[in-house]
């Protein structure tokens, strides 16, 4: 088609688009730091000398990672956000259920 955006062009415009949607998801998880929020743990990555790493949701999707005594695949937990790390929050479970 005629008119079309060269393919260079087009990957620069991407790369800072890229940019721009991952700096504001980090403003907007760094808006629940200090935050005391529900978690639904989906999975867990490794089991170590702190216990399980657990890696859920919150209800308005956090991607949330805390370590566990045991594993809590499909529970709920109050957690503690603490620190932004990556694509995910770091927090601490206070109690379960």
């Amino acid at each position: 088609m005629k008119g079309q955006v060269k393919p260079e062009l087009r990957k620069k415009r991407n790369h800072i688009l890229q940019e721009e949607l991952e700096e504001s998801a980090k403003s907007y998880r760094e808006k629940f730091v200090g935050r005391k929020m529900s978690v639904l743990w989906e999975s867990t990555s490794e089991m170590g000398e702190w216990g399980w790493k657990m890696e859920g949701w919150t209800g308005n999707y956090l991607r949330v990672s805390a370590f566990a005594p045991s594993p809590r695949w499909n529970e709920v937990d109050r957690v503690s956000l603490e620190e932004v790390e990556d694509d995910r929050m770091k927090g601490v479970i206070l109690n379960r259920g």
